[in-house]
This record gives structure tokens, C-alpha cells and sequence, in this order.
């Protein structure tokens, strides 16, 4: 029985360490702080199509971001349009990873070619010669194609802006994207954090201003992050954490002895 209660006690830990959170996502419903760059000069650019993406059947739902290769009224174009978020901080801890759904409008002209970079927010002027983290061509029409990749270890914890880019197309017709995400995983830190020989314990838990850790061996280290993942500053002052500044709610504490590291969770009234 004893064996059965620690290996369920192993795997409800081990889903927690890979539950999921959302850092960032826009449906274009309500779509605020975006800027466009028009950066090949034919004044047509990217653009928030409400409602036509569900009556026209292009295959996505709602309001979708559009940027547009080819008018009725103007014939051919040569887009290289810059699609750009509002300044997003991500967490700093576990795995992020960005996804969105790409189409074109047209089931015959479809061949939209696209590129999705996340660049830190002090970044110079878009050049083009960036490094993309997803570049790819439309295959399917009035098909909302299914996108994601691991954004790089080095932006975690970084202020960073996401470019979507719309260019190298000829003569095609709208390309289209919507329900951006930024996620996250692996928020609690490793398994083997939680396995290790730490013991610990924290009191007041609710707690107002300072927090206890009970603890057989020295607590060297404490980070603590909110359920974004954001570290947030909290002096240690030996067995003692002042938790006084933070908002109310849900937090994660990270507490490294001799032994190893360990992970609890507080609610901070």
C-alpha cells in the first residue's frame, strides 16, 4: 500500500511540473496595442477582418489579422508587411513555446509565405536579416493550418515583442492569422526537486507579511515566482521570507538547502 501511495504521490507531481499556463494570447476579437509596417511601400498592409473569416469560409472563426497580396482594384502585389505585438514579458522559468493558426482565403491562390520572429522589445529597427522562429508557405486554402515552436531559452524572463511577417508572395490573395498563443510549461521546476531529501514546510500559509519555512537544514536560497512565472522579490532573512510587497494570490517558492532544492506553494493574503 505504502509503495502504491508514493508512486501516486510521484505522478501527481509530475503532472503538476508539466501543467500549462498562458502567457500571452490574441484572438483578435478585441485586439489592442498592435503597430504594422508597411515595409515594401505599396500602401496596402496588414489589416483586422471582423466577422469574414466565419462568413466567407476561410476556414478560421470570428475576427482574424489579414494581410492582403493581391486587390480586385489593384491587381498583383509585392507585400512585406510587419504584423507587431504589444511588449510581452515572459516567465522566467520552464518552457515556452509559441503557436497560431495560419490560411489564405483563397482555396485556388494560396501560396502565402510567412514568418514569425520573437525579438526582445529594446531590439533596433526589423532589418529582415533576423532569425525567424517559424518561416513557412500556405500549402491548403480556406485551411486554418496549425503552427508552433519552442521559443529560445535565452528570451526567458525578457521583455520581447512577437513580428509577423508576410512577404515573398506572388500574385496570390490574403494570407491569414489568428488565436496567437505564448505558453508555458514545466512552472514548479523538475521532478527531481520534488524527490529530492529536502523536507520543508511553510507557515503562516495563508500569509499576510513574513513566511516560515520549517526546514531540518539551513535555507541557503528562496525564489519566488507568481503563476505567470515572473520572479518576484522577496528578501530571505534565515528561516524567514518577507512577502509583505507582494499582491495577493497564488505563488510558487523555491527553497534550496545542502541537500538539494524543494518547491511549495503559498497563498499570500
Amino acid at each position: 500500500m505504502m509503495r502504491k501511495i508514493l508512486l501516486l504521490s510521484a505522478f501527481l507531481g509530475l503532472t503538476l511540473l508539466n501543467a500549462q499556463t498562458v502567457v500571452f494570447q490574441e484572438t483578435f476579437d478585441t485586439a489592442v496595442g498592435w503597430t504594422v509596417i508597411d515595409r515594401d511601400g505599396d500602401t496596402r498592409n496588414w489589416g483586422l477582418y471582423t466577422g469574414s473569416a466565419t462568413t466567407d469560409g476561410w476556414g478560421f472563426s470570428g475576427n482574424v489579422a489579414g494581410s492582403a497580396s493581391w486587390l480586385p482594384a489593384v491587381g498583383a502585389l509585392t507585400p512585406d508587411n510587419l504584423l507587431i505585438s504589444p511588449a510581452i514579458t515572459l516567465p522566467a522559468t520552464g518552457t515556452l513555446s509559441l503557436s497560431f493558426l495560419v490560411g489564405s482565403s483563397d482555396s485556388q491562390f494560396f501560396a502565402e509565405h510567412y514568418a514569425a520572429y520573437v525579438l526582445p522589445s529594446s531590439a533596433t529597427a526589423f532589418t529582415g536579416t533576423e532569425t525567424p522562429l517559424i518561416e513557412g508557405t500556405v500549402t491548403a486554402g480556406k485551411t486554418a493550418i496549425a503552427k508552433t515552436a519552442t521559443i529560445p531559452s535565452n528570451l526567458a524572463g525578457q521583455s520581447v515583442k512577437l513580428y509577423v511577417r508576410h512577404f515573398n508572395t506572388n500574385d496570390q490573395n490574403l494570407l491569414i492569422v489568428d488565436n496567437i498563443k505564448i505558453t508555458q510549461t514545466g512552472t514548479l521546476g523538475t521532478a527531481e526537486n520534488k524527490i529530492s531529501k529536502v523536507e520543508t514546510s511553510l507557515y503562516p500559509n495563508p500569509v499576510s507579511d513574513v513566511l516560515t519555512i520549517k526546514s531540518k537544514e539551513k535555507v541557503n536560497k528562496v525564489e519566488v515566482y507568481d503563476i505567470s512565472g515572473r520572479k518576484v522579490v522577496a528578501d530571505l532573512d534565515g528561516d524567514k521570507v518577507n512577502v509583505g510587497n507582494l499582491n495577493a494570490g497564488n505563488y510558487i517558492i523555491n527553497i534550496e538547502t545542502k541537500e538539494g532544492k524543494t518547491t511549495e506553494k503559498f497563498i499570500k493574503k
